[in-house]
């Protein structure tokens, strides 16, 4: 069903509506990798979908000690993209000791390079593939925020993410499109992950 059916209408654009996970939606909430008190948030079209995520992928199996990456949610709508939330255990990206905000895990720089191919579905080359990339801090909250140009990706040849820290992981929340949904979508797009809060 598409989520305008049973999420609640937006305030930051007309059409939108707005995710915040139950706190017994996935693994990571139920394990506190993720603060079920305080989770991930965003903003989408009332059009779009929420897909299942396999097991495999969700860390069903592992939390809240996962060595690897996980997906948390995935929604799409065929006409206007992807978007997805993904985790990654911080210390899996080569970070030892106390972390406090994305900045004290990597530089824009080292983690586009670290998580990019949770973007793409591919690899990333950050001095071709990067458009723009910022630091922005929301409440009080550092985030880094990315476009990309990535012509032969898996996703799609556009991506946008934003970035940030949350207890021991960091949360990406990604989004990528084909061309015509680009073309379509570009402002909805650049919408919804303008909206994500972690």
């Amino acid at each position: 069903a598409q989520v305008g059916s049973y999420l609640p209408a937006s305030t930051i654009e007309e059409g939108f509506v707005d995710f915040v996970p139950d706190a017994d939606l996935t693994p990571a909430l139920r394990a506190g990798t993720i603060d079920p008190q305080n989770p991930y948030r965003f903003s989408l079209p009332s059009t779009w979908r929420k897909n299942r995520v396999a097991n495999i992928l969700s860390g069903n199996y592992c939390q809240p000690r996962c060595d690897e990456p996980t997906t948390e949610v995935l929604f799409t709508d065929s006409k206007e993209g992807r978007a997805v939330v993904i985790i990654a255990p911080v210390d899996k990206l080569g970070r030892r000791g106390k972390v406090t905000d994305v900045a004290s895990v990597g530089t824009l720089d080292s983690i586009i390079s670290a998580v990019g191919s949770y973007i793409t579905g591919d690899t990333i080359e950050p001095d071709e593939n990067v458009v723009k990339k910022e630091e922005k801090t929301i409440d009080g909250k550092l985030y880094y925020t990315y476009e990309l140009d990535t012509p032969f990706a898996i996703n799609g040849t556009h991506g946008l993410a934003s970035v940030t820290l949350q207890g021991e992981v960091l949360v990406l929340f990604a989004i990528s499109a084909s061309d015509s949904q680009w073309d379509k979508a570009e402002g909805k797009l650049k919408t919804m992950v303008s909206s994500f809060r972690a």
